[in-house]
């Protein structure tokens, strides 16, 4: 039979277990909820592009078939890039600031 000194050690050593198994399960649940909720709104805010898009088009703002989600890509001059020049231009890598 192990002695008292012991079993109070084995028995701080299970509660600090199970207290850690279940933070770690709290935590694991925020961050579903987190995620879920990320989606949710991403989600909604697609729910409330079409319906602008379906609005507009309703009230003869934008003909049925033009296609809305294309976008143009602009330099910095506002001039319009084709799809088959460089987007951006490197820029000389600057150095490391010291903290």
């Amino acid at each position: 039979m192990p002695g008292t000194d012991t079993l109070i050690w084995i028995v701080l050593a299970g509660t600090g277990a199970v207290c850690i198994v279940s933070m770690l399960g709290v935590f694991s649940s925020v961050m579903r909820h987190e995620t879920d909720l990320h989606n949710l709104r991403n989600r909604v805010a697609e729910l409330q592009y079409r319906y602008s898009l379906q609005l507009a088009r309703l009230h003869g703002h934008l003909e049925d078939e033009e296609e809305v989600g294309e976008v143009d890509i602009l330099d910095d001059d506002g001039q319009v890039i084709e799809p088959g020049e460089p987007a951006i231009e490197e820029a000389p890598a600057a150095p490391a600031r010291a903290a």
